[in-house]
């Protein structure tokens, strides 16, 4: 069990760094070893890879493949009552779909994963759920709710560097999708 979670948490790890491509080529192997899980282990290593899995597609597969894996994932999330994957792959659902020109269901996608991620995740969920809804709303022509969703992004993030050790600050607000956030947000970071 500590190595299938230790190899998704690097998976994880890739996918926030950017190196799609190396979780793309490393994630059918971590699916398969997934079969051979038991217990409770099973239904949670596979709800976080089947996540991992929609966030690959969205970002180097088709808009259709993407929205495939984020509704298997929102199965899984949602039977095992996992809610902080049903939030991210509600996310990747309602990006899929915007892709896909479903502006409706791509809108009300994103908003339930920005409520559950008020309700539950800590601030990166919730920023990452904002910054989503934002760019999606952007891109459909709503500027004013993009406004407003990369603002609070802007809230959320400036509020979680200002609680951290100055040098763990820098290194957040200096990281490409942050940095894109606050830019989008109207906002430099105050380092």
């Amino acid at each position: 069990m500590p190595i299938r979670f230790a190899r998704s948490d690097l998976l994880f790890t890739q996918l926030l760094a950017g190196d799609v491509g190396g979780a793309q080529a490393v994630w059918p192997s971590l699916w398969e070893d997934a079969g051979n899980a038991t217990g409770w282990t099973t239904w949670l290593i596979a709800g976080r890879l089947a996540t991992a899995r929609a966030e690959i597609a969205l970002h180097a597969e088709s808009a259709e493949s993407a929205v495939e894996w984020a509704r298997r994932a929102i199965k899984i999330a949602r039977r095992t009552r996992r809610r902080k994957y049903e939030a991210r792959s509600l996310t990747f659902l309602g990006q899929g779909l915007a892709k896909l020109g479903r502006s409706d269901d791509a809108l009300q996608s994103l908003r339930a994963a920005v409520a559950i991620a008020d309700d539950l995740v800590g601030p990166p969920g919730r920023w990452h759920a904002q910054a989503a809804l934002g760019a999606v709303s952007y891109a459909l022509g709503d500027d004013d709710a993009a406004a407003a969703a990369y603002a609070k992004a802007g809230d959320l993030i400036e509020s979680f560097a200002g609680a951290l050790v100055p040098e763990r600050s820098v290194r957040l607000l200096a990281a490409p999708s942050i940095s894109e956030i606050l830019s989008v947000a109207g906002r430099k970071p105050a380092v």
